[in-house]
């Protein structure tokens, strides 16, 4: 089992590597598409925390389309949040701070809506778990969890989508694409979880119980 801050200190180094070509991607018509789906999901006005947000690109999006919301992007990678700081200005309503996803420091039931794009499939199965109940403290009632995350991939995409993430990932995304996770998130407490298929992803969404 791998230690946390063994974890931190390895993804902090991979994302310091790619920090300069991580925007690349954006320009695919695939990527805004996706980017496109998470931010209609934030659809009224408040507190919105964009979990692992690397340069920044959903929280500014948010912050454009939400004004009158407060946007809050948290990271682990300084490199990465240096970027989108410099991508964000003009923009009063949006913070990025340095931080963990399983110690997110604001109060409890903070959120109106939290974001996590692709980035629980670079968590081992504990984390993970630490990271939804976090997610689960720091939410309102009736508040949004929005996941957007790779999926399995079946039929003959499947081969070289494996050999990407073999090529690219850690070893228990395996793990995580097998996961329901729809049912792990009526575990940790969450409910009404629906879930749609966006080509090789999942948008999920999840409200939280009213339920303490």
């Amino acid at each position: 089992m791998i230690k946390l801050g063994e974890y931190h200190q390895i993804m902090r180094k991979k994302f310091n590597r790619w920090v300069k070509i991580y925007d690349l991607l954006e320009i695919l018509p695939e990527a805004k598409k996706l980017r496109k789906a998470v931010v209609d999901q934030v659809d009224e006005d408040g507190n919105v925390i964009d979990i692992c947000c690397g340069t920044g690109t959903v929280a500014i999006r948010v912050a454009k389309s939400r004004p009158l919301s407060t946007i809050f992007g948290l990271d682990l990678s300084v490199d990465m949040l240096k970027i989108a700081k410099k991508k964000s200005l003009g923009l009063k309503t949006i913070n990025f701070i340095e931080g963990i996803a399983e110690n997110i420091p604001f109060p409890d039931r903070y959120f109106d809506f939290i974001i996590i794009s692709f980035a629980l499939h670079e968590m081992p199965k504990e984390m993970r778990t630490l990271v939804l109940n976090e997610c689960l403290r720091v939410l309102k009632n009736r508040g949004k969890m929005i996941i957007l995350d790779i999926r399995k991939i079946r039929k003959w995409m499947k081969y070289p989508f494996l050999f990407y993430l073999k090529l690219f990932e850690p070893s228990y995304v395996f793990e995580f694409i097998e996961e329901n996770l729809k049912n792990t998130l009526m575990e940790t407490g969450f409910s009404s979880v629906n879930q749609v298929t966006i080509s090789a992803s999942h948008l999920t969404v999840a409200e939280k119980s009213i339920k303490e």
